[in-house]
């Protein structure tokens, strides 16, 4: 019921067994690592199980990957997603690379229930509507200081944007995620936005910028 990961990054499954194994594979011709991984937690998830991430933004961003931003549309409500800084992952040799953290909630086990012989993406997607799991309001953060620059030093300033984006997300999820509004600045690091205002991406970074 619960998953937390940090999946390997920018690499392609090339054993024709595992990959045989997704629908990501056998329908989009989808290899990569992290996407196929994403699958597996996904399915793994019991009903209602929770799911914490970290990803590449390209999996949020890229119009090869909207397949896969379908998919964890089907499968679960999202909850929050939280840009990191690039230098995130300089103290694992790796200088820059864009990621964020992707939290998601799976849909009850009703819901599972109506869709199992369903094929179509579209009547999957009604039904969603119709049970009332389509519109909803999700948390997304922006976080500069994370507690260490990126050579790895401890920060200067001690400052870690993640505590007051992770208070953020607790006010928010205890106010409905004031799901009246289909925008809402927080703060100058978080917001919520209705995520039938969304555009074919998810990473909070655009969201934050775009409606300033």
């Amino acid at each position: 019921n619960l998953i937390l990961a940090n999946p390997p990054f920018g690499n392609n499954e090339e054993d024709e067994d595992v990959r045989n194994k997704y629908d990501l594979f056998a329908v989009h011709n989808m290899k990569k690592t992290e996407c196929l991984f994403i699958e597996r937690a996904l399915k793994t998830l019991e009903p209602n199980g929770e799911m914490a991430i970290v990803i590449p933004d390209g999996v949020l961003v890229c119009s090869n990957t909207s397949c896969v931003r379908r998919l964890i549309r089907k499968y679960a409500r999202i909850m929050a997603v939280t840009s990191l800084p690039k230098h995130t992952f300089a103290p694992s040799g790796v200088p820059t690379i864009s990621t964020s953290v992707l939290f998601v909630k799976k849909f009850p086990a009703d819901y599972f229930e109506r869709i199992k012989d369903v094929k179509r993406e579209e009547d999957i997607f009604d039904i969603q509507n119709q049970m009332g799991l389509s519109n909803y309001n999700i948390f997304m953060g922006v976080a500069k200081e994370i507690g260490y620059e990126p050579n790895g030093d401890a920060s200067r300033s001690g400052a870690n944007d993640l505590l007051l984006i992770l208070s953020e997300y607790q006010k928010a999820k205890a106010n409905s995620f004031y799901h009246h509004e289909e925008f809402k600045a927080l703060n100058d690091k978080c917001l919520v936005i209705n995520i039938n205002a969304l555009e074919d991406r998810m990473d909070a970074r655009y969201y934050w910028f775009r409606d300033r």
